[in-house]
């Protein structure tokens, strides 16, 4: 059976590539990229606590607009959980790293988070990899 020690995932994690279809329409994981003229994704950083009574999960995603002075900062927050999955490409036991969206907050606003469709593209992705520096996650489809 295979086992991931959550206080391994913990950390700050630099996103650097997807291929999901949903964040490329939105333009980001939070969808303000597509919300505003000339918005796009301006890079995506995660942070996961972790204490015996806590499991903290915290991205900070950057909307670069033009005029670059009108760049936003966006902050997404939740819970997060590892738990055993089946994976739906391979259909062998997996470790899935699932999320639980809380709030969005940019600029001057903060919302409940449970409706935001763009946020769905991270809460249930399977853990394919993951060492010191590098952790790739796959998205799992089944939810």
């Amino acid at each position: 059976e295979k086992n991931v020690d959550p206080a391994f995932m913990a950390g700050t994690w630099r996103f650097l590539y997807t291929s999901s279809s949903k964040m490329r329409f939105h333009k980001s994981l939070s969808g303000l990229g597509l919300s505003f003229p000339s918005g796009k994704f301006g890079g995506l950083i995660q942070k996961l606590v972790y204490t015996k009574f806590i499991q903290d999960c915290i991205y900070y995603e950057q909307i670069d607009v033009n005029p670059s002075i009108a760049s936003f900062k966006v902050t997404m927050n939740g819970s997060w959980d590892l738990r055993p999955s089946e994976s739906l490409f391979t259909g062998e036991t997996c470790i899935s790293f699932k999320t639980t969206p809380d709030r969005v907050m940019y600029l001057t606003t903060s919302t409940k988070a449970d409706y935001w469709d763009s946020l769905t593209s991270m809460e249930m992705l399977d853990v394919t990899y993951l060492d010191n520096d590098l952790r790739i996650l796959r998205g799992n489809t089944v939810t």
